[in-house]
């Protein structure tokens, strides 16, 4: 019962696992258009099952040709051969699912080679705006209202990364400041300005040629 079982897991996580790195990793990029659940289900079955399939017969055809593997008594009796070479099957196994996550993987890498990444893990939303996204050759202008009505607008210098709690942005001149609610702006007679994150409350910008 319990190598019958055992049998039974690994053939589950073998259909699941490698469709399910594909799709995590899909997710990355631009390009991929929204799924529902059962779509993402039937994609991680049909993508995993594939990437098992072609693994099982590289890894129990390598057996077989160097003899580490009697494919005939695994036939014959699953569980029985199991647990007569616990060592051997779980060494095949391990090769197993490493040649199934590793082609998924590259099969990811070759699929979306000329997309871009849609997610950043660790960076924050003004991390992806001010740097990573800004165009070649390209500055970032941004326009920043205050949490008491002032607005200040400059070109971005320098930031604080996202691990810090109240991050600060600094503006570069010209820097053009707007109070209240007057149109009138004023030009700030300063080379730069910090600001504090829990001084603002909103932020947007557009990239600009450097001056």
């Amino acid at each position: 019962m319990i190598p019958g079982t055992l049998l039974g897991l690994v053939a589950l996580a073998a259909a699941l696992g490698p469709g399910y790195l594909f799709v995590r990793r899909a997710e990355r990029h631009r390009s991929r258009p929204p799924q529902s659940q059962l779509g993402e289900l039937v994609e991680m079955v049909v993508i995993g099952g594939a990437a098992s399939l072609l693994a099982a017969g590289i890894i129990l055809g390598a057996a077989r040709f160097h003899g580490f593997i009697d494919t005939a008594a695994l036939q014959e009796d699953a569980a029985g051969y199991l647990l007569a070479h616990s060592w051997r099957c779980f060494a095949a196994a391990t090769a197993f699912y490493a040649l199934a996550y590793g082609l998924t993987f590259v099969a990811s890498l070759l699929i979306h080679r000329q997309t871009g990444s849609a997610i950043e893990p660790g960076a924050s939303g003004w991390t992806r705006a001010m740097r990573s996204r800004v165009p070649a050759e390209k500055a970032v202008r941004i326009m920043v209202e205050m949490n008491d009505g002032r607005k200040l607008a400059g070109v971005v210098t320098d930031f604080s990364s996202a691990r810090e709690q109240n991050r600060e942005i600094v503006l570069g001149a010209p820097i053009v400041a707007t109070i209240g609610s007057s149109d009138k702006t004023i030009v700030v007679d300063a080379d730069f300005v910090a600001l504090r994150e829990d001084q603002i409350a909103l932020l947007s910008g557009r990239y600009v040629d450097p001056s």
